[in-house]
């Protein structure tokens, strides 16, 4: 019999309660179990084990490498969930290094899961890993997430010692040292393609550039960062240095990656690395928020640029500066990104747009050639995204349009957007005119995400705004806005990468 006190007051239903449950666990004996730390693990028994192999996959690699230390004693049991068969129940058992209550003790096992993972509205909450005391006392009532994340690192797994966790990794989020994320007490270095090892005080009076790396899944990433790396390292004798954090245990790679497949990939790349599973790849992933997998609406945290000796950090925002401007982005920082977005949009002029040069079409269906807007202001507006902030413009454009029509500040617009048939007084493009092979199109895809938005040009042809979201700020000044250059298309660039996830 092992008697185990559950503290409700930690994640429990029953807050400030203790209660004691008494169960058997057959072939388990209690000298095995006490006074380690133990995780009661609950998987459902499924023919289909790929929806639970990657939490057993994580808590194994904390088996293994607690195995051995006696100062952090560790165990687990595996205790399978529903009737399912012996043969399912062997075949998840067999990858498993620790204990188990057995197949043929049903009624110990239903018993374990009512007490621990019953759920109204799902029968059982399964996988589920309870992290339980060398007292007694429940830790965890589900630390899956906790292993994914900490790995080992996170023993005992209590409320304190994750909590002292989260505080070292903000502290090293926002206070870059390069010691502190990359070293640990058995290392002090890091290894290049050759099996050398280069000591990481030799990169802090340089640009370092954390390359968190997943196998098969950032090949053009790759490829420009090989690129940059040949131009401003090998040729301009930058200051730079790219440090590899091969990702082993995510999704996308458990399972099909190790040592041989980190030295064959790392063999191609000119840079250095961790060693391979070295317990600060966990840590960078924590502390750069990396996601187990990219996609979704936050930004691409595969490098991370930290200035030297930590003068500056870069969270985000590097890899989409390297893919758009290559070298000329160092040192990839969201600031050097806006700077080269804006010096680029600048040289864009009315007359580059039009190649072929084009005829447009008046809303009363009059043809208009393309040196009759020369000398005017002109807005190009491509709006082919009907929500209500490009609605609401367009109905204030109209109405600005139509009053300075014959003043000496009057402008023509040119509406990509609009289709034969609809209302409106200005401008659209032939519908012979090949839009999906022009300079036009290719110039408002550069500047946009999607190729929506405004360009505003001068009476000299020259762009005074650009914009994806064209507010109505200063009336007086619709729809120039002159002084929000900068700005709007700062605004652009957060939306386009989601560059706003941190700040």
């Amino acid at each position: 019999m092992i008697k185990i006190n559950v503290d409700a007051a930690i994640g429990g239903s029953k807050e400030g309660t203790r209660m004691e449950l008494l169960f058997v666990m057959s072939l388990v004996m209690r000298e095995q179990l006490e006074p380690k730390v133990v995780v009661l693990h609950f998987e459902y028994l499924t023919p289909d084990y790929n929806t639970t192999w990657l939490s057993t996959a994580h808590l194994t690699d904390i088996y293994n490498e607690l195995l051995s230390d006696v100062d952090r004693p560790f165990e687990v049991v595996f205790i399978a969930v529903g009737d399912g068969k012996e043969d399912e129940f062997r075949d998840m058992f067999c990858s498993m290094p620790w204990t188990a209550v057995p197949f043929s003790d049903s009624v110990a096992r239903k018993q374990l899961a009512k007490k621990f993972i019953a759920s109204e509205s799902r029968g059982f909450d399964a996988p589920a890993s309870i992290v339980i005391s060398n007292t007694g006392v429940i830790m965890q009532h589900n630390a899956i997430s906790l292993f994914q994340a900490y790995g080992a690192a996170g023993y005992p797994f209590s409320k304190q010692k994750i909590e002292h966790l989260i505080s070292q990794d903000d502290r090293a989020r926002y206070y870059p040292s390069l010691t502190a994320l990359l070293a640990s007490p058995q290392r002090d270095y890091l290894i290049n393609n050759k099996g050398h090892k280069v000591n990481i005080s030799e990169l802090e009076d340089k640009t370092v550039i954390l390359y968190l790396y997943e196998s098969g899944c950032t090949k053009a990433l790759t490829a420009r960062l090989k690129d940059a790396y040949k131009v401003l390292v090998e040729e301009e004798k930058m200051k730079l240095e790219v440090v590899l954090v091969y990702i082993y245990d995510s999704w996308n790679t458990l399972g099909r990656t190790n040592e041989k497949s980190f030295m064959q990939e790392f063999g191609t790349m000119p840079w250095l690395a961790l060693p391979f599973r070295d317990s600060n790849c966990k840590k960078l992933q924590r502390v750069y928020l990396y996601p187990s997998e990219l996609g979704g609406p936050q930004p691409d945290p595969s490098l991370v640029v930290i200035g030297p000796y930590g003068q500056y950090f870069e969270p985000f925002g590097a890899s989409d500066v390297l893919m758009k401007f290559g070298s000329r982005g160092y040192p990839f920082t969201r600031k050097r990104g806006l700077h080269l977005q804006v010096e680029a949009i600048k040289k864009v002029n009315l007359s580059m747009l039009w190649d072929p040069e084009p005829v447009f079409i008046r809303g009363c269906g009059s043809e208009v050639p393309c040196s009759d807007i020369v000398s005017k202001g002109v807005i190009v507006f491509c709006d082919a995204v009907q929500n209500e902030l490009y609605i609401r413009f367009k109905i204030k454009l109209q109405e600005v349009y139509q009053k300075k029509r014959g003043q000496s500040d009057e402008f023509e617009v040119i509406h990509i957007g609009s289709k034969k048939g609809q209302e409106v007084p200005w401008l659209r493009l032939h519908p012979d005119y090949p839009y999906k092979d022009s300079t036009v199109r290719k110039i408002l895809h550069d500047i946009f995400h999607y190729g929506y938005g405004i360009l505003v040009f001068d009476h000299d042809g020259k762009v005074v705004r650009a914009t994806s979201n064209p507010h109505m700020e200063r009336e007086d000044e619709f729809p120039f806005h002159y002084g929000r250059f900068e700005t709007e298309i700062g605004f652009d660039l957060i939306e386009r990468f989601h560059w706003d996830f941190w700040d």
